[in-house]
This record gives C-alpha cells, sequence and structure tokens, in this order.
C-alpha cells in the first residue's frame, strides 16, 4: 500500500512538473517555441557599442530594426540596452554554409533571454520594407553592401523612422561608401556623422 502511494505520489509530481515545462514553454513566442536549442555561443565585444549605445541613448530608443543579425550579438546587446519595453527586429535572411545558423540564432537570443523582446524575420531587407509596419527609432544597417545597394538600402529604409530618428550603419572607413552615404544623407536633408567604420544619418 505504501509503495502504491509513493508510485502515485511521484507520478502525480511527474505530471505537475510535466504540466508546468508545458506552460513555459508555451510562454515563448514562435519560432523560439519550436527550435530545438543549441548551446550559446553568445559573448565578446561588439563592435561600434559605444556608438551604437549612442545612437540609442540619443534617440531614447524603444523600437528598433537590424539589417543583418548572424549568430545575434549584437541583436543581443541592443535588446538589452532596449530594457524590458524595447522591441527589436531582427532581419536576415540566414542563409549561410553553416545550415545551423538561425537555429543558433534563436538559440543565443533565448539563452540572453531577450526571446520576447527579439522578433526574427527571416527574409531579404527589402522584403522586410514591405512587411513591417512599424516606425523605429533606430534602424542599423549591419552588414556590408555595395555603393549602389547602400544607397537603395537608406532611401527606401528612412520612411520606417520615427521623426528624429537614426539610420546607421558599417563601412565607413571605406572612402567610397562614406562619400556615397554622404551623399545620399544630403539628398535627403539628412547629417552625416562618422565614426571610424560607423557611419549614422538623423
Amino acid at each position: 500500500m505504501k509503495m502504491m502511494l509513493n508510485s502515485l505520489l511521484v507520478s502525480g509530481l511527474l505530471a505537475c512538473g510535466s504540466v508546468a515545462y508545458a506552460e513555459c514553454a508555451c510562454k515563448s513566442p514562435e519560432p523560439y517555441r519550436s527550435v530545438v536549442m543549441l548551446p550559446a555561443t553568445i559573448g565578446g565585444l561588439v563592435d561600434n557599442e559605444q556608438q551604437l549605445e549612442d545612437a540609442l541613448g540619443d534617440t531614447k530608443a524603444k523600437t528598433v530594426i537590424e539589417i543583418g543579425s548572424g549568430v545575434g550579438n549584437t541583436t543581443i546587446f541592443l535588446a538589452d540596452l532596449l530594457g524590458k519595453n524595447g522591441k527589436l527586429y531582427a532581419v536576415d535572411t540566414w542563409y549561410s554554409r553553416n545550415s545551423q545558423l538561425y537555429q543558433q540564432f534563436l538559440s543565443n537570443v533565448s539563452a540572453a533571454k531577450k526571446h520576447t523582446a527579439v522578433v526574427p524575420m527571416r527574409m531579404t531587407h527589402l522584403e522586410a520594407i514591405q512587411s513591417l509596419n512599424v516606425k523605429a527609432d533606430l534602424i542599423f544597417i549591419n552588414l556590408s553592401m555595395d555603393m549602389d545597394g547602400l544607397a537603395k538600402a537608406i532611401r527606401a529604409w528612412v520612411p520606417h523612422l520615427v521623426p528624429g530618428g537614426v539610420l546607421c550603419g558599417i563601412g565607413a572607413s571605406d572612402n567610397s561608401i562614406r562619400t556615397n552615404v554622404d551623399r545620399v544623407a544630403q539628398e535627403l536633408g539628412m547629417t552625416l556623422v562618422v565614426d571610424g567604420n560607423f557611419w549614422r544619418i538623423d
């Protein structure tokens, strides 16, 4: 009789544990809920940390669009600066020779407990322009583009900024990129600021 009661008790605890686990899993939004988690690979320095922090502070940002997210190091850094009420839209195709790149991104964001703040958008940035119906305080072009592609991206994304928002990116150490960004900024009535490889227009 005692053994039966113990067995029932253990079974009850296991069942409760399963329910609690299910409830916990359900709290994570898709696509995080369904992914098989990989060991986290986050850590280390993020390029342009201070410049990004300054840009976020200047705009008191609550909404960020990041174009090019990789495994999520910069994504997590930005989401952490945004705080609990912030939202970051991570735009990337995650196409790579590493077939687990997207899975690694989701795993890293989950491990950092930023899965409720970071919305992955697995598409090209041109597709995201058509899909996103939000205005951002900060848009960060976190990938390399040729001059024509970058000019088109800037023109296309500026309408997604709130008044007083900042659009920024990398590649300013290349004179041709810097000159091209400056030309587009003037065309749009905006001002270019360069700090090392980092540029911003507002």
